[in-house]
């Protein structure tokens, strides 16, 4: 909840101070304070999810999850408004029932969206109304067709020299650095100049923070500066002008149209996911170990094992046929 909100003055300019993480608001004059003080104490659900995303910038939360969190309130707003529901508190178990069916995705995109929407309800709603609500939200189970569009579909060496034969410059050394590193989207197109300097990748995936560390390809590293160069691209290789999540999605449009032209669209998976799968399954090809493939790519293992389980299961008969582990005779001895 808002909770107080305080006007102060610091200076010439007059401030608000509310929530919790605390918010220090700069308004200027004094009527814009009272002004600003007067809709932040309005309960409506604007008002509700404007304070809540303010408090995450002040707890210094990733930008991916800032935005993911504002597009899933953002589809909650839009039903409210849809429906004609004021405020927080007057939605019934009925319209969260009801805003749960409307989501449109896999399971998974679903169950991320309704985590972050019972994230905001529990830290806007208490008592029994917190309660009925998030009784709605329930997860939904993953069905068979989410299964499906979740395997694993890597691009062969045949369809990835097809590719980059109708890419442009910036599309080419996208997908080169995809495809070479494992990289993801939102993490290639905003790759810097610092985090490749000696030839040696290190950064950090913005989904998860983890670092990402390898040793580039010769070839592509020097296409990546000379591109960088050749554009006066001072921070970042490809210079986005975007935020991350609207970056990514431009080139992710950019690569999906270009895999429809060389004929090796899938609907059933995502377009730039299928260049990390295609690093993973070179990866297995070449017998590293699963914690090493993890490391390489940023992910927890447990993680990449899930959802990497069918790459995995190459060579397993093999794995089967060999002889059992034995412990030595002095080991297997009981104690006297």
């Amino acid at each position: 909840m808002i909770g107080k909100v305080t006007i102060y003055q610091r200076g010439s300019t007059y401030y608000l101070r509310y929530g919790s993480p605390q918010v220090r608001e700069a308004c200027g004059t004094y009527e814009n304070a009272v002004r600003r003080q007067e809709e932040l104490q309005n309960n409506g659900l604007s008002r509700s999810i404007e304070l809540f995303i303010s408090e995450l910038r002040a707890s210094n939360v990733s930008d991916s999850h800032r935005l993911n969190m504002e597009w899933a309130l953002g589809k909650l707003r839009s039903f409210a408004e849809q429906h004609r529901i004021g405020a927080l508190e007057d939605f019934t178990r009925d319209n969260m029932a009801k805003f749960r069916l409307s989501l449109a995705g896999t399971s998974e995109s679903k169950n991320a969206m309704l985590k972050r929407v019972r994230s905001f309800i529990r830290s806007r709603l208490f008592g029994e109304q917190r309660d009925i609500l998030l009784s709605a939200l329930k997860a939904i189970r993953k069905s068979e067709a989410d299964r499906e569009r979740l395997k694993p579909r890597p691009i062969t060496p045949t369809e990835i020299a097809k590719l980059l034969s109708i890419a442009n410059e910036r599309q080419s050394i996208f997908i080169r650095l995809c495809y070479q590193t494992g990289l993801a989207g939102v993490d290639a197109i905003h790759l810097e100049r610092s985090q490749i300097r000696s030839g040696i990748l290190r950064t950090r995936r913005r989904k998860s923070g983890s670092p990402v560390e390898m040793r580039l390809d010769p070839q592509l590293h020097a296409d990546l500066i000379a591109y960088a160069d050749k554009n006066s691209h001072e921070r970042f290789i490809f210079s986005p002008a975007k935020p991350p999540h609207t970056a990514t999605i431009i080139i992710r449009a950019e690569v999906r149209n270009l895999m429809q032209t060389a004929g090796i669209w899938d609907s059933e998976s995502g377009c730039l996911h299928r260049l990390r799968d295609s690093f993973v399954a070179r990866c297995i090809e070449a017998g590293k170990a699963p914690k090493d493939v993890a490391a390489l790519i940023g992910d927890r293992l447990d993680t990449m094992l899930r959802h990497y389980a069918d790459l995995f299961e190459i060579g397993r008969e093999e794995r089967l046929q060999a002889p059992p582990f034995t412990l030595s005779s002095e080991a297997s001895r009981p104690s006297q």
